[in-house]
């Protein structure tokens, strides 16, 4: 991980967490236009995005849209466990 990946500026990133789709839209491609609406002309530098760190749909889904892992969090010693995941927001 770069040096400065953990620096802030208060402008630098906008974080996104827990955003779920329900079961009646779900694999319509919903969630991919809903996170692609979120995140377009964002004047933040890049997006955080925290998910279940275990291999999921929602983690595959999200390196598919462009997000790297990057880092592991935990609110506590108890899960959940998240997987910080960050997208580069020029290029969106």
């Amino acid at each position: 991980m770069p040096a400065d990946c953990t620096t802030e500026d208060g402008r630098r990133t906008f974080a996104v967490f827990e955003v779920m789709v329900r079961e009646p839209w779900r694999g319509t491609e919903g969630a991919a236009r809903s996170h692609e609406l979120l995140l377009r002309d964002r004047p933040e530098q890049r997006a955080t995005l925290l998910v279940d760190a275990s291999p999921t749909t929602v983690r595959r889904r999200y390196e598919h849209w462009g997000a790297g892992p990057s880092a592991i969090s935990s609110r506590s010693r108890m899960p959940p466990v998240y997987a910080i995941m960050i997208r580069n927001l020029q290029a969106v």
